[in-house]
């Protein structure tokens, strides 16, 4: 197990907290701040941790870097070889982003740089 993973009793734990302290609302079409398009932690119950599933790690490289022309040739060879995973819909975006640049979908006028 990593640092960032929880067990089962942590999360319950930490939706217990969230609730107590106002940061969830159990029941709820939107139990967090957040948008409702993220994906939220879910503990044993159904009850939301208030933390996002695909939210990046310290150790994780930023998303932006992905957007300079190094990082689109990885996610370009990420798409060509097969050699991703996807845990949750929002780690998609950045290669749903270089799919459309390599099938001209992107207008790259609008773009700082090309691939």
């Amino acid at each position: 197990m990593t640092t960032h993973e929880l067990t089962a009793c942590e999360k319950t734990t930490t939706a217990a907290f969230a609730f107590l302290i106002g940061l969830t609302t159990p029941g709820s079409r939107q139990p967090t701040k957040y948008p409702k398009w993220l994906t939220l932690e879910v503990a044993q119950g159904g009850f939301v941790t208030g933390r996002l599933t695909a939210a990046l790690r310290s150790s994780d490289k930023s998303s932006r870097l992905y957007l300079e022309p190094e990082g689109m040739r990885e996610l370009l060879s990420m798409l060509e070889t097969g050699a991703y995973d996807i845990q949750d819909p929002e780690n998609a975006a950045l290669l749903i982003v270089a799919w459309l640049m390599k099938n001209d979908k992107v207008r790259h006028d609008c773009l700082a740089f090309s691939v």
